[in-house]
């Protein structure tokens, strides 16, 4: 992932952060295809607000909960936010583990 990044140049990354809006806008910076994103920060035992504005976004999270950011809905296409309802989340995790066949006596 480091190697996508290096070579993406991202303007920045921002974990243990949770958006809460994205709106379209016209950015002196970055033209009319700008976005800007209100974000919920956690700093120092402290939570408040930080905005940023941006080209491109990438939002890594479940389905369920991109749909929850304020505004995204607007701007993604109908067949987009369609596809994204229809996906089914399930918190739990699977593991599975694999042994060689030499182990079988020793694990029944």
């Amino acid at each position: 992932m480091s190697s996508y990044l290096a070579e993406a140049k991202p303007d920045t990354l921002h974990f243990t952060t949770k958006v809460e809006a994205i709106e379209r806008v016209n950015s002196t910076k970055y033209g009319a295809n700008s976005y800007r994103v209100t974000s919920r920060v956690r700093r120092n035992g402290s939570v408040g607000t930080h905005t940023s504005t941006f080209d491109h976004v990438i939002f890594c999270v479940p389905a369920p909960d991109v749909l929850a950011i304020r505004g995204l809905v607007d701007l993604l296409p109908r067949w987009c936010v369609d596809a994204l309802r229809r996906v089914e989340y399930d918190s739990r995790d699977t593991v599975a583990i694999f042994y060689d066949g030499s182990m079988r006596p020793h694990l029944s």
